[in-house]
């Protein structure tokens, strides 16, 4: 989190995004080598498939101008990787509102270090805005532990590309911003290659 931070300010929306998510590349990866998964042909093709629709959104608007703060960014994609499978790990031991719990706690604990030098007292406004980004992460928290406690790590990975839909969708609600070409393309790329894996992993499922 804390080289994903560093990076953001230097780097495109764009940029951004694309790096990020190669995140489920790497907890496939990880999957395989940690978790001892298997690795379905569909699942790669998918998460490729994925990765696909999120160029034809992002690639426009990439200038590949971030230099060594897109390899900060980067970096940050296998830690959270690594975080993911811990997770997956910790779901054969400890219920899930225990995990999330916990992972509140450690979060706050690793970076209250670095926000204390240049802590500023949040107004009532921002305390309200901080409370509902509390809630609706713990929310997404405990959806993706049950998530990462009901299937395999890998196989959770594809619906990951569903994000950038939903920042589109959010983006033209909230801001006004209209979706361009590109956008629609590529969203109906991922929405495919969703629906698709997901009717694969229902069929193989027991």
């Amino acid at each position: 989190m804390v080289l994903w931070y560093m990076a953001l300010p230097h780097l495109t929306l764009a940029d951004t995004t694309a790096i990020g998510f190669t995140g489920p590349i790497f907890v496939m990866i990880g999957a395989f080598l940690a978790l001892g998964e298997k690795m379905y042909w569909e699942r790669w093709l998918s998460a490729a498939i994925g990765f696909v629709g999120v160029l034809i959104v992002v690639g426009p608007k990439m200038n590949a101008s971030g230099g060594l703060y897109e390899l900060i960014m980067l970096g940050s994609a296998p830690l959270f990787a690594a975080s993911a499978l811990i997770t997956k790990a910790l779901t054969k031991r400890d219920k899930t509102e225990v995990i999330v719990v916990w992972q509140c706690i450690t979060i706050s604990l690793f970076t209250l270090p670095l926000a204390i030098p240049q802590w500023e007292w949040p107004t009532v406004g921002q305390w309200a805005i901080f409370l509902g980004s509390g809630v609706l992460g713990s929310v997404a928290h405990y959806c993706a532990t049950s998530a990462l406690r009901a299937a395999d790590a890998s196989a959770t990975q594809g619906v990951k590309f569903l994000d950038l839909i939903w920042m589109t969708a959010m983006g033209f609600l909230v801001f006004g911003d209209t979706p361009t070409i590109s956008t629609l393309i590529g969203g109906v790329v991922i929405a495919g290659a969703t629906t698709w894996i997901a009717r694969r992993e229902t069929k193989r499922a027991p």
